[in-house]
């Protein structure tokens, strides 16, 4: 009887440790959803501490931060560098006169000049005037002439490339609805149906498509590009789908932001995307369709984004309380490995500084290594202490791609900052619906946001690149000219492309 009870006995504890875990599995699982929700972004550092040592200004060891500091000078009122409208202001002819005895005065000559920067956006219709010109002669042939007009991308068509260009720009770039796009144009005088403007966009597809696949190729003759991927709603029925949730792809390098839309997650995308016969690193997060990819292709090595593995500690800090010291002396240390590549970068032109700094970050990077596994021979480690740094351990050649190569960054942002637009669209307009939209979104993300890296302005790149195909009556036969690095710079000033970033060189 006595042995029975014992049995019973321990069959209970184990079931109510089996408990305990579930409940703080749970439990954290819950914190970690609730940080998502209402907590703040775990990328962002606390504001900057300002102290006096010694008279000066002294800054804790805490991210700056952004705006001007205390006691900065400034740089002064600047006039930009804009078109002059001159407004000439008189004065009211009851002012004319002394208000005391009446008599007039007279202009002095002298004026005083100030400058505002005014925003006047508004469609305008213009009036094209031909004229025609006759032979005074009798030669046989022609009689007369009559003045060209601008070619248009849609012959006899009721707008102008410029506005073709302002709509792709407002739709896939800065990813406005077409019915907001529609309602934005009445406010500003001009009644246009979304149908119209449609009718438009389908158009267009066609001129876009072959410039599109020109930037595929250059993608995959790169040597390190910034991959991710974000869910896209495509309601498209096609065989062996079900469903509509397909991907957005991005493949960013230096020199082109190239987007796929599938609706496959696999590896097959990133695979049809650069060959069997690629070379390069590919930065990207831990989804497993990489490293299936770099399994299946040789030449390719995964740079893993720091960011993410710093966010493995942030969120069991998050998910526990009792875990939080520990995840911050682990976030702390994620800092000084950012630290120090941010040093040994700053030294690239300076060989004698640079072995220094890039020894100091190997040792760092091998002391961590050994904090590491040594932690996990703590038999009483909490299981998402051992997950994290399990993880850590498995995917530690991936981690360290940018210690051997200085010019790979430490984190995949390039890729997730080209996707955000992507999401702003999928909340805004919910998605594509037809099979030459979701060419459309590609071909068009991908023309605007690679001109954009090369500091052009994208509305006014994709009307020159408009022009063009309207004066060829389709898209152009030497397309190599339109990419954004071949452009003449006379050119550039010609349609003011020229942005804020300078051109990569």
């Amino acid at each position: 009887m006595i042995d029975h009870l014992t049995a019973q006995l321990e069959q209970v504890q184990q079931e109510k440790q089996q408990l305990a875990e579930s409940y703080e599995r749970l439990r954290a699982l819950l914190n970690k959803r609730n940080g998502v929700i209402f907590g703040r972004s775990s990328e962002k550092q606390p504001a900057i501490q300002y102290q006096q040592v010694d008279g000066h200004d002294s800054i804790n060891d805490i991210a700056l931060k952004r705006g001007a500091r205390f006691g900065h000078q400034g740089h002064g009122r600047k006039i930009p560098d804009l078109p002059v409208v001159e407004v000439i202001h008189e004065i009211p002819n009851e002012k004319m006169y002394c208000p005391i005895c009446g008599k007039p005065r007279d202009l002095t000559g002298i004026e005083e000049v100030s400058y505002e920067v005014d925003y006047e956006v508004r469609p305008v219709l213009k009036k094209h005037i031909r004229k025609k010109a006759i032979n005074t002669c009798h030669c046989a042939g022609q009689r007369s002439i009559t003045a060209s007009k601008p070619y248009q991308v849609i012959p006899k068509g009721k707008f102008s490339n410029s506005f073709l260009a302002h709509i792709l720009v407002m739709k896939f770039f800065f990813q406005i609805p077409l019915h907001r796009i529609a309602t934005i144009m009445l406010m500003q005088g001009l009644s246009v149906g979304e149908g119209a403007l449609t009718s438009i966009l389908k158009k267009l597809e066609p001129l876009l498509l072959p410039f599109y696949l020109l930037l595929a190729e250059v993608s995959r003759g790169e040597n390190h590009w910034h991959v991710d991927e974000t869910g896209w709603m495509h309601f498209v029925q096609v065989p062996d789908k079900q469903g509509w949730h397909w991907w957005l792809w991005v493949f960013a390098s230096s020199r082109v932001v190239f987007f796929v839309l599938d609706p496959s997650r696999s590896s097959n995308v990133p695979l049809r995307h650069f060959g069997e016969s690629a070379r390069g690193i590919v930065s990207c997060d831990r989804f497993s369709a990489y490293g299936k990819l770099v399994a299946l292709i040789e030449g390719l090595k995964r740079a893993l984004c720091w960011s993410h593995f710093r966010r493995d500690f942030v969120d069991a800090g998050k998910s526990l309380n009792a875990l939080k010291p520990w995840a911050d002396f682990w976030v702390s240390r994620i800092a000084d490995i950012y630290r120090l590549n941010d040093r040994r970068l700053a030294m690239l032109d300076r060989p004698e500084l640079f072995d220094a700094a890039q020894t100091a970050l190997e040792d760092a990077l091998g002391s961590m290594l050994k904090l590491i596994r040594a932690e996990l021979e703590d038999p009483n480690l909490n299981w998402q202490q051992e997950k994290v740094l399990a993880s850590a351990v498995k995917n530690w050649d991936g981690l360290t791609v940018f210690a051997d190569t200085p010019l790979v960054p430490m984190d995949n942002n390039v890729a997730e900052r080209a996707l955000r637009p992507g999401a702003l669209g999928r909340k805004s307009y919910y998605g594509t619906h037809s099979e030459w939209s979701g060419r459309l979104l590609a071909s068009s993300m991908s023309i605007l946001q690679t001109a954009a890296r090369h500091g052009l302005k994208a509305e006014a790149y994709l009307r020159y690149y408009l022009d063009a195909c309207a004066r060829s009556g389709g898209p152009p036969k030497d397309l190599e000219d339109f990419l954004p690095w071949n452009i003449p710079d006379k050119i550039i000033r010609e349609y003011s492309m020229a942005g804020r970033r300078e051109r990569p060189g």
